[in-house]
This record gives structure tokens, C-alpha cells and sequence, in this order.
């Protein structure tokens, strides 16, 4: 089976995950593109269930990946709730005792990683750490404490898994451990075949139709269609996107628009209405890329409208946070604070709490910028009035942490004391953030 350019990436990345787990070394690090991320961190939690594994897998989703005590303290939270979850479902683990106290936030993470390392139970040995940090990115003096804490003598029994993204200042911190204790792993898609695989699934589908991909085998017809068979709209749509990917990859931005404001057009013209504003968004992304800030924000704006009218709320929260987003990228934080605010509305209707928090994160974070800390007050303290409102597991993977952990802080800054001490109170139930 000949594999494609995101699926070889993953497989290798599969097969270098069950060699880390048979050998010797403690680091393994994957460098990966935000498209992967997602289908590599599925690679690593395999792992638990490989025959030559014999550590219980904790997997530990970093809120702030900043060198800051709070952060340390939220990821050591973190690592105790995932360590009694795995206890609930089984592993042979025991329970840990209180709560290791240190001077240092890293110090506290490296003495609940020992702790932990404590409760293993025969047949298990050792343990295997998962570290994901926010895909936002990690701060290089963060990268530097989790490897003085991987390093650390005492945390021999215990290997660690992270994902990280592209940077510079991954390859730095690789090079910081000895030679053969860090595997390194880049995941990424080769870009140039990923081009050459959507150019002949295009060339396939015009000739063939739909499901068609690479040459026919030489003296075979393909299938015949039924010439009483109406206009495969599909077909059409599924070309003219991939058209206009295809273009955007060439940089031929006049193309890419065409076939993508085509793709729209035809979804509109067979009553697709929630296709057509997805194809709308898509669109405004395109602009986007292209550096055509106006235009983009009239692309998202005119996705939001339509799914407004059709009550397709997910879909107008989405186009009114990359209306913001890209009104503040042009340096209109006014009108950008006003799309944040429709985004929010939006997604309460939705019921989408990952749209809700973000949201309400960059709207309060756009505010303090204009020094609206009032505003900013009034905005993340009615996203932790939802948060309460709400099931924990509702919040795991969204903003809702972030959002209540900086409106304690900016209540300190207004001596509103007793308030923050509740609201950072309640934040440590929320749950790893996005």
C-alpha cells in the first residue's frame, strides 16, 4: 500500500514511537505542523496499548507552556488528576498522598512526577509522561525547566513524550540532553508531494469522477455513468476546491479565489446553504493569506450574515471571530472588540463552549489593550459566571482556565482580594485549557 504524504509522516512516526518504547532512551520529542498535531498526539496515546509497554501512560495537557509558578502549579494539578483518573480505570497505581510543596513551580511538577513514579505496582515499571503544551507554543525558558526535570536523577524510572511545533528553539533544546537519551522525531508533510497527490486527484475526478484517483490500469474502461444520471454536482464542488488549494499552493492568489468563490457559488445554487458559508470562510481565509485585509473581513462578515439568517450558530461564531481577528490584524482593535462581542453571542446560541471561551479570552484581551479594564472586567467575569454554569468536562480544551485565571489577577490589581481568591479558587476545577 502505497502511503499518502500525511499518512507517511504518522506511520514513521508510529514506528519510531514503538522503537522509543523498547529502547533506552528518555526523550522522545515530535516536531510537528498544526495539521498533524492533532493525528500525532492519536500516534503517541497508542502507546498504552503496545505489548512491549509496561508504564502506565499519563497524558498531561499543559495550560501555559510560560516559565511563570502559576503554570507549574496548574500543570502539576493537572498530572495529580490525570494520575487518580488512571487509578479509577484500573492501572496499577496508588494513590498519591498530599500535595508535594516547593519553593519553585518546575520544583513542584519534578517532586509530583517522583511521587507519582512511587505508586507503580507490579506488573507495571516505571512510568511514560505525555506532555502536550498549547499548541499556541512554549516560551524557550519553559522548554528549559521541563528538561532540567527530565534530567533530574531522581525521575530515571520515569520517560516523557512531547509534542512540540516547528521552531528554532526545539532543535536548541534537543541538543541541551546527552547523546542517545532524546529521540527527535520531525512529523511533517512533505509539501512538494502533498502538491503533485492534489493535482492528480484533480486530473483524476475531471476524468473519471468522484473516488477516482491515479491512472486507470491500461485496457480497462472505467466504470461507465449513466447518461440518465443528473450532473454530479459533488464532483464539481470537490474540483474547484481542490483547485483552489492547489492554486493557493502555486501562489496563483487570482486562481485560488475563482475556484473557491465558484465552489461557494455552486453550493448556493443547489440550496448547500451551510456548505456554501463553510466554502465563504474558506474564501476569507484565502483573502487573508493574500494580504487583502478588507476583503477578507467582508468574506467573514458575509459567512457570519448567512448563518445568522440560517441559524447556524457555530458557523457565525466562527465568522465573527476571524472578522476580529483580522480587523485587529489591520490595526482596528475598536472593530475588532465589536466582532468579538457578536463572535460571543453567537456561540452561547451555538452551545459551543470551546467558541464561547476563545471568544470571550481575545475579547477581554482586546479590551485590556485598549485600556478598557472595566469592560475587560465585565466581559471575563460574565465567562466565569458560564463556566459554573457549566459540567467540568464541558470545559476541559477550552479558554474557560485561561480566562478565569488572569480575571483573578486583574481583581488583585483592583484590591478586589477576596473576589480573586474565589475566582482562582474555582479555576482549579476547570480543567487543562485549549
Amino acid at each position: 500500500m502505497v502511503l499518502t504524504s500525511v499518512q507517511r509522516p504518522l506511520q514513521d512516526l508510529a514506528d519510531v514511537m514503538q522503537r522509543f518504547v523498547r529502547g533506552e532512551a528518555r526523550v522522545l520529542c515530535v516536531e510537528t505542523q498544526p495539521r498533524l498535531r492533532s493525528a500525532s498526539i492519536q500516534v503517541l496515546r497508542a502507546a498504552e496499548h503496545l505489548a512491549d509497554n509496561r508504564r502506565p501512560l499519563l497524558t498531561v495537557e499543559i495550560a501555559s507552556a510560560h516559565d511563570v509558578d502559576a503554570a507549574w502549579e496548574t500543570a502539576t494539578d493537572e498530572l495529580r488528576r490525570v494520575h487518580a483518573e488512571l487509578r479509577e480505570h484500573g492501572s496499577p497505581l496508588a494513590a498519591i498522598t498530599g500535595r508535594p510543596l516547593r519553593t519553585q513551580g518546575s520544583a513542584n511538577f519534578a517532586a509530583q512526577v517522583l511521587q507519582c513514579l512511587g505508586t507503580v505496582r507490579a506488573p507495571a515499571c516505571g512510568l511514560l509522561l505525555l506532555i502536550i503544551p498549547p499548541s499556541t507554543g512554549v516560551e524557550a525558558a519553559w522548554l528549559l525547566r521541563l528538561g532540567e526535570t527530565i534530567r533530574n536523577h531522581r525521575l530515571v524510572d520515569a520517560r516523557f513524550m512531547i509534542v512540540l511545533g516547528t521552531s528554532p528553539a526545539v532543535g536548541e533544546w534537543i541538543a541541551s540532553f546527552e547523546r542517545g537519551t532524546c529521540v527527535h522525531q520531525p512529523c511533517i508533510v512533505d509539501e512538494a508531494r502533498a502538491t503533485d497527490e492534489l493535482a492528480g486527484s484533480i486530473a483524476a475526478e475531471e476524468e473519471m469522477g468522484p473516488g477516482f484517483a491515479g491512472a486507470w490500469p491500461r485496457g480497462v474502461l472505467p466504470p461507465g455513468r449513466s447518461e440518465s444520471a443528473p450532473r454530479d454536482a459533488a464532483k464539481s464542488l470537490r474540483v474547484q476546491v481542490k483547485r483552489a488549494a492547489l492554486a493557493m499552493r502555486a501562489d496563483d492568489g487570482p486562481e485560488a479565489i475563482r475556484c473557491q468563490a465558484a465552489a461557494r457559488d455552486l453550493c448556493l445554487e443547489h440550496g448547500r446553504l451551510r456548505d456554501a458559508i463553510a466554502m465563504e470562510l474558506v474564501l476569507g481565509a484565502y483573502m487573508l493569506q493574500l494580504g487583502q485585509h478588507p476583503l477578507a473581513i467582508a468574506a467573514f462578515e458575509k459567512a457570519a450574515q448567512r448563518a445568522h439568517e440560517a441559524e447556524h450558530w457555530d458557523l457565525a461564531a466562527q465568522g465573527h471571530l476571524a472578522a476580529a481577528s483580522t480587523h485587529d490584524a489591520a490595526g482596528d482593535p475598536t472593530a475588532a472588540l465589536a466582532s468579538y462581542r457578536h463572535a460571543i453571542a453567537a456561540a452561547r446560541s451555538a452551545d459551543d463552549a470551546r467558541l464561547l471561551f476563545t471568544a470571550y479570552w481575545e475579547a477581554g484581551a482586546v479590551a485590556l489593550r485598549l485600556g478598557l479594564e472595566i469592560d475587560c472586567i465585565a466581559l471575563w467575569g460574565d465567562a466565569f459566571a458560564e463556566a459554573q454554569a457549566r459540567d467540568v468536562a464541558q470545559l476541559r480544551g477550552t479558554r474557560a482556565k485561561d480566562v478565569t485565571l488572569e480575571l483573578a489577577k486583574l481583581l488583585a490589581r483592583y484590591r478586589r482580594y477576596s473576589d480573586a481568591r474565589e475566582v482562582e479558587r474555582a479555576a482549579g476545577a476547570f480543567g487543562a485549557s485549549a
